[in-house]
This record gives C-alpha cells, sequence and structure tokens, in this order.
C-alpha cells in the first residue's frame, strides 16, 4: 500500500479501478467455473489486493466528496453517520450469510454469496468512477 500511496495519481484511477474490477471479476470466474484449493487460493490473493487499491480510491473519493456541497458544512457529520451504519449493517448480513453457507455446507449457496459479493464490488467500482468523472468536470 505505501508504493500505491506513492504512486497513486487521482487522474489516473478510473483506469486503475477498470483493472481492479477485470482481475476480480476473472477470479471470480476461475472460481465459479471449479472450486478446488487452486482456484480459492488464487481468487482470495486477487481479491484481497485488489479490493484494497479499490477501497482505497473510494475512500479518497468519498472524502474528497465530502467536502463539497452540501456535506461540506452542513451535514457532514450525518453523511459519515449513515455510510458507517450501512457499512457495518452489510458486514453483519454477510457475516450471517457466511455462517449459514458454513452450516448446510452447500456449494451452491457459496457460489450465489460470491456472485452477490463480486455484484455489489462492481457497483462500488462504478460509483467510484461517476465520482472521479464528475470532479473531473468540475476542475475543467
Amino acid at each position: 500500500m505505501m508504493i500505491f500511496a506513492k504512486k497513486y495519481n487521482k487522474y489516473k484511477s478510473k483506469n486503475l479501478l477498470t483493472i481492479c474490477s477485470f482481475s476480480i471479476i476473472t477470479s471470480f470466474l476461475l472460481l465459479l467455473m471449479s472450486i478446488n484449493m487452486t482456484t480459492i487460493i488464487i481468487y482470495n490473493v486477487v481479491y484481497y489486493v485488489f479490493i484494497k487499491i479499490v477501497y482505497s480510491i473510494t475512500e479518497v473519493n468519498l472524502f474528497d466528496y465530502s467536502n463539497k456541497q452540501p456535506f461540506d458544512k452542513e451535514w457532514n457529520v450525518e453523511y459519515f453517520i449513515f455510510r458507517e451504519i450501512f457499512l457495518n449493517i452489510g458486514r453483519m448480513l454477510g457475516y450471517a450469510i457466511l455462517l449459514i453457507i458454513g452450516f448446510t455446507h452447500n456449494l451452491e449457496y457459496l457460489k450465489i454469496f460470491f456472485l452477490c459479493m463480486t455484484i455489489a464490488l462492481i457497483i462500488i467500482i462504478r460509483m467510484s468512477k461517476n465520482i472521479v468523472t464528475r470532479e473531473q468536470d468540475i476542475k475543467r
């Protein structure tokens, strides 16, 4: 992450988000084709590396976005409170679903869960790209 922080360029983040999403989706498709130790390890490594990059870019964009109207003075605390509430609700739901999948030992449920996670990541990446695009349009 230190290398990423030194090399990060805000104007190239859109391309970096595209590369991250493509890598995560590719590893997910590999996992869907065949669930074995190799594909699980590949998925976990790719997911861990690229999700850190995606979350770092998203956090930077969200903090920049929170300094703009109407959040800069009036709604800043509420913005972060609601964001954290929904993030924590999502985490709790994810853990509960994984617990249910673990008790049932059904790989089809695990595939469905991975599909939902990948769709959520694509949505996060697209939203982050939209924030980057809006900021670039405003600066022009």
